[in-house]
């Protein structure tokens, strides 16, 4: 059964991981100091190309990402793979250069704040 979640969250994960890592190139090639509103937009935005407000979908698709993101044992994060893993680490060293007083885990936290709270708001359907 894990393999088969796992799979599920990768064939969800892999285009939003693709277009962060495309938005994060575009914008570090316009300005490499952003504003932390253009990190935002460019770390969450995917999810919400992905999960279109009002479909089944898009609120199965949040769900999903909810429960993984919200998995106390970290068990459901692994299932997203290693490209998921390259493309926090990114973020982390871009919100750490304009956010320099937070700590990697108070950023991190924050990142996987965005992520559930655009997620939650997209799982009701």
């Amino acid at each position: 059964m894990q393999s088969l979640m796992a799979a599920v969250a990768r064939r969800v994960m892999e285009p939003v991981n693709a277009a962060q890592w495309a938005r994060l190139d575009s914008m570090l090639a316009r300005t490499p100091e952003p504003l932390v509103s253009e990190l935002v937009e460019t770390f969450a935005g995917p999810l919400f190309d992905e999960m279109s407000a009002g479909g089944a979908g898009g609120a199965r698709t949040s769900r999903l990402i909810v429960t993984i993101l919200s998995d106390t044992a970290e068990e459901a994060r692994s299932w997203t793979g290693p490209g998921e893993d390259t493309v926090r680490e990114r973020y982390l060293a871009a919100f750490a250069r304009v956010l320099p007083g937070l700590s990697p885990e108070e950023l991190r936290c924050r990142m996987r704040g965005t992520l559930a709270a655009t997620a939650v708001g997209r799982s009701r359907s």
